[in-house]
């Protein structure tokens, strides 16, 4: 898991936004493994601590048989995966 402190909506607002990174290594009944990263934008109020959750987006990524979450990681984090905001 991965969380990163972002910008709040257009500097507005008591919010403070965080994306939350979750990668996890899944298997298919036939035996082909993929890494599934699933990207979170949660919106804290500074004054209530209400936690609400304002977009997400998933991405699958090709594992081979000998390939560790790690190196799929280094591979792919750096790649923007869009989120489209409610």
């Amino acid at each position: 898991m991965n969380i990163r402190r972002r910008p709040s909506w257009n500097g507005l607002g008591s919010a403070v936004r965080y994306l939350q990174e979750v990668w996890r290594m899944e298997s298919s009944i036939q035996g082909a493994r993929q890494v599934r990263r699933t990207l979170t934008f949660i919106d804290v109020d500074t004054k209530t601590g209400n936690q609400t959750v304002v977009s997400g987006a998933t991405k699958y990524y090709p594992a081979a048989s000998d390939e560790s979450l790690e190196a799929i990681f280094e591979q792919y984090s750096a790649e923007e995966v869009p989120i489209a905001f409610r």
